[in-house]
């Protein structure tokens, strides 16, 4: 985040001709800053679930332990497949939102506009899940499969038992996006109300640096609340399994 505010900071303040093009170098950053916070999470996925995969699954400590998990996953090639899937995961999972309010929205319209886009939205996001989904990671660091393969095997296991629609109707997503805009408005509020006061002169910079300090606060929330939820359900499993 550091490194990620400098550089906004740079491109705000530079100026020449390369500058006419500043609205591209703060789109690339943002779309910069939002893959690689997608890369640390499913990073630690996969680490933590190589690491309890040991432990619960064939009852024993990689010798290592922590530091062997997280070196293992960063220097192999679960290291591609969670470069990959943070690319992927964040574009299904918004057809996937776009398909339900496109359900909600056309509620018991008949319309053919709207049946048809419905149906065909439904039908996409149906079939991208079962060959992209964020739950696939866990047999990424648990099995060492590939990304794509994980996640058919994960999902064709929710199927199997039925589980699908519980999956599906889980409500830790939101959860975390509305903790994550609350993180976000509280950092902008601050941030805006700094910026007012230390320099009432230029009053035009407290807008860029409320839309900053809402998208920092939005993603250190974001991603750090599932982490938490993920660590903590498996320290509950572990404790069950014992």
């Amino acid at each position: 985040m550091a490194f990620w505010t400098v550089a906004i900071s740079c491109i705000s303040a530079a100026e020449g001709h390369f500058m006419d093009f500043h609205i591209v170098y703060v789109a690339a950053l943002l779309v910069s800053i939002s893959w690689t916070m997608q890369v640390l999470r499913y990073f630690v996925y996969v680490a933590v679930a190589r690491l309890a995969h040991a432990a619960l699954a064939h009852g024993v400590r990689m010798p290592g332990g922590a530091v062997e998990a997280f070196c293992g996953t960063m220097s192999g090639p679960a290291f591609g497949d969670i470069c990959m899937g943070a690319v992927l995961v964040p574009v299904i999972a918004a057809v996937r939102s776009f398909a339900r309010a496109i359900n909600a929205l056309s509620g018991g319209n008949d319309e053919f506009l709207f049946s048809c886009c419905q149906g065909c939205c439904l039908s996409v996001s149906e079939k991208l899940m079962g060959r992209v989904n964020r739950w696939g990671f866990v047999h990424v660091g648990a099995r060492g499969k590939a990304f794509c393969v994980a996640s058919r095997d994960v999902w064709s296991l929710f199927v199997l038992r039925g589980m699908a629609k519980l999956v599906d109707s889980d409500l830790t997503g939101s959860f975390c996006f509305l903790s994550a805009v609350t993180g976000g408005t509280l950092a902008s509020l601050v941030a805006g109300s700094w910026a007012l006061a230390m320099d009432r002169d230029r009053k035009e910079l407290a807008l860029p640096i409320s839309f900053y300090s809402f998208l920092i606060g939005y993603y250190m929330v974001f991603y750090l609340i599932p982490l938490r939820l993920f660590l903590f359900f498996l320290c509950l499993s572990a404790l069950v399994t014992t």
